[in-house]
């Protein structure tokens, strides 16, 4: 979608992209020379947080006919395995009022064993359903209760507006600070 509107002798552009909010960028730089002041103002829902499953394979895919640069997602779901019913089933502590699955269901990142305070590998496996509290984390795993599992969460939008306030971390995951969501 795009939108323009003169004032005061500027030209004020607007545009969606979510997906690729640089390349969206460059075209309206090309695009609008037009000899007066342009104001390029992007809305894309991807700009505070990058997705983890779909926008993510789309990029990988024109990696390198565009350039377009590497993203790593920053919107992460921490769950607890609260159960591991079968050898191959963990049941977790997130659900339908966490995090949003109009997109895919969400993705193992990484995972911290019960007791331990360090980043692991993710454990192999995927999300195969989710109610509204619980999610079934399904795979070959070792996975005990106790575990927390961080999840990438595909389409973040529909993540961000199950949350009034979001803690914000650094990349040693020490809390720095909060964000509170206007959906």
């Amino acid at each position: 979608m795009l939108a323009r509107h003169a004032v005061a002798g500027e030209f004020v552009v607007t545009a969606g992209g979510a997906q690729y909010p640089e390349l969206v960028a460059a075209e309206l730089d090309r695009s609008w020379r037009t000899g007066r002041p342009i104001r390029v103002v992007l809305r894309s829902g991807c700009y505070v947080t990058h997705d983890a499953l779909g926008y993510e394979q789309y990029r990988r895919l024109l990696a390198t006919e565009y350039s377009v640069m590497p993203l790593r997602s920053s919107l992460e779901l921490w769950s607890r395995v609260l159960s591991t019913p079968e050898p191959d089933l963990a049941i977790v502590d997130s659900g339908k009022r966490d995090a949003g699955m109009n997109s895919g269901f969400p993705v193992p990142l990484h995972r911290i064993r019960r007791g331990g305070t360090s980043l692991e590998a993710p454990p192999p496996g995927e999300v195969v359903a989710m109610n509204d509290q619980h999610a079934y984390f399904r795979g070959e795993n070792d996975l005990a209760v106790g575990d927390r599992i961080g999840f990438g969460n595909s389409h973040p939008c529909a993540t961000w507006d199950k949350w009034r306030v979001v803690p914000i971390v650094d990349d040693g995951y020490a809390l720095t600070g909060v964000a509170q969501t206007l959906f």
